[in-house]
């Protein structure tokens, strides 16, 4: 029966599979515990198939006897809803979730008709003892950690044992994705990118994110794995994939700044030739960071980080508990900008309690670190989203939000491919918002740096910015929010790539 079939689905997202398709790393990781245990897997990314359907039901044959779908909360639902609908018509498969909006939402997830099993939390170890129990002829779930099912009409959440999956580079089944990898990119680029872990986990207490709830009762917040690993997980990349930029993938990489120079130095020294980019920098762990820590950084090829800055309004920050300020984010800025290092700006608007004034101090920040620092990369302004479990979630209830008790509930509240508007707004607040979002994409010429013209949409984006910038600073110059023609434009373009 270990012949039997695994097929992990990762689904479409959204409007953004145009643009970015990486890796499904969170799908290798689930898969490591039983493919070393001698099971059949198999990895289906439906953001490479225009035809879902289609590539779906090539897929499921008799042999599947299990089908894992990732899930995170907003679009992604739907998109899950639809395929776990179309396996239950299509096969006899059971269908198991896991990802981010299970582990937070647990008990709607189970409920829904169609949802056999969900994970919470870390996967690997999970499902490799559920395959153990499927090929018995009298499974027992019990023993399966942080398995929900049902079992005699009643709902069943099994104990999940916070502790870290810390998997070793030579366990995860990099052949699933083989045939598929030259296929992953981002933007058109002709880079071979690879995401990696060099740590797990996250200590900080944003008000708006899962990480301090999803990692409350680990011992520790924040866990790294050996530096001689990570040197031979890139070297391993490299010779077997031909990579020729990684994507760290850690929720924050510069906690133990000492640890990440001994990491980067390591990279010189094996003379490993790499552009590197960070998804996890914080302003306070960069601005305690000396130029000798960021000259390492240059040499070793680092070029890009993501950088939660959020707001530009300190009254803001402090309802996200981001504990940093704007003078270190102004000095944090001139510091990169001293040594070409691209900070890319994540931001955020809409949250309970931001005013229209707020908003403000966030665009007047952002022209102000764009003229401090013409490399900077600023983010686009995306709408808060109320999160089951964070804190933030339960202060929206409290400003006016309905508490959501449906699955099919969360759908709606992804703020990137639906046009919310949350009992806290007002008129004037959300037209700001759709100006400042739009207008985000010209305002530091990131279209006509960073996209080059290797497809025919990318052509399209690098000519629109051209044409459309000067008028994008007059409306953010003047805070020019009526006839705003062009957030109806953008609205349609999103929809039209979600269909593709």
């Amino acid at each position: 029966m270990k012949n039997a079939k695994t097929l992990l689905i990762y689904p479409p997202l959204g409007s953004d599979d145009a643009f970015i398709k990486d890796v499904p790393l969170s799908l290798l990781y689930l898969a490591a515990h039983s493919v070393k245990s001698g099971f059949t897997v198999e990895i289906l990314d439906l953001r490479l198939s225009p035809d879902w359907m289609k590539s779906l039901k090539e897929h499921l044959t008799a042999d599947v006897m299990l089908a894992g779908i990732s899930v995170m909360t907003g679009n992604p639902i739907k998109n899950a809803i639809e395929i776990t609908k179309f396996i239950k018509s299509n096969s006899r498969s059971k269908v198991i979730w896991g990802g981010h909006h299970p582990t937070m939402e647990p008990e709607s997830t189970i409920k829904f008709e169609g949802i056999d099993y969900i994970i919470r939390g870390f996967g690997s170890e999970a499902l490799s003892t559920l395959l153990h129990e499927l090929v018995k002829k009298r499974p027992s779930f019990e023993k399966v950690p942080a398995l929900s099912y049902r079992r005699n009409n009643q709902i069943v959440h099994n104990k999940v044992l916070h502790k870290w999956e810390m998997i070793p580079f030579r366990d995860i089944p990099y052949q699933l994705i083989k045939h598929t990898y030259e296929q992953y990119n981002r933007f058109g680029s002709e880079e071979r990118i690879m995401p990696i872990f060099t740590s797990l986990g996250c200590p900080y207490q944003c008000s708006f994110c899962m990480a301090p709830v999803i990692y409350e009762k680990m011992k520790k917040k924040w866990v790294t794995y050996d530096i001689d690993e990570v040197i031979q997980h890139m070297q391993y990349l490299i010779q077997q994939f031909g990579v020729t930029y990684i994507s760290v993938y850690d929720d924050d990489s510069f906690i133990d700044s000492k640890r990440m120079m001994t990491l980067l130095r390591r990279i010189i020294d094996e003379k490993i030739h790499l552009i590197i980019d960070f998804r996890g920098a914080r302003i306070n762990e960069l601005d305690k960071m000396n130029d000798a820590d960021y000259e390492i950084m240059v040499k070793a090829g680092v070029r890009h980080f993501q950088v939660g800055l959020e707001s530009g309004s300190q009254k803001v920050l402090d309802i996200m508990n981001k504990k940093i300020n704007i003078e270190q984010i102004i000095r944090v800025n001139k510091r990169l900008s001293r040594f070409n290092l691209v900070p890319l700006y994540n931001l955020m608007t809409g949250v309970p309690g931001e005013t229209v004034d707020d908003i403000i101090e966030t665009k007047n920040l952002v022209l102000r670190l764009y003229n401090d620092n013409p490399n900077c990369i600023v983010g686009f302004p995306a709408k808060f989203k109320p999160l089951p479990g964070t804190q933030l979630y339960y202060e929206s209830i409290k400003f006016g939000l309905k508490p959501i008790e449906l699955l099919e509930e969360w759908i709606k509240i992804d703020t990137a491919e639906t046009d919310m508007y949350f009992p806290w707004y007002t008129r004037k607040y959300d037209k700001y918002i759709k100006m400042f979002q739009v207008t985000s994409f010209f305002l530091d010429k990131k279209i006509l740096r960073e996209i080059q013209s290797t497809t025919v949409l990318n052509t399209f984006l690098r000519i629109a910015a051209a044409i459309y910038r000067p008028l994008a600073m007059f409306r953010l110059k003047y805070n020019i929010t009526w006839f705003n023609v062009e957030y109806m434009m953008y609205i349609a373009f999103r929809k039209i790539l979600g269909r593709r």
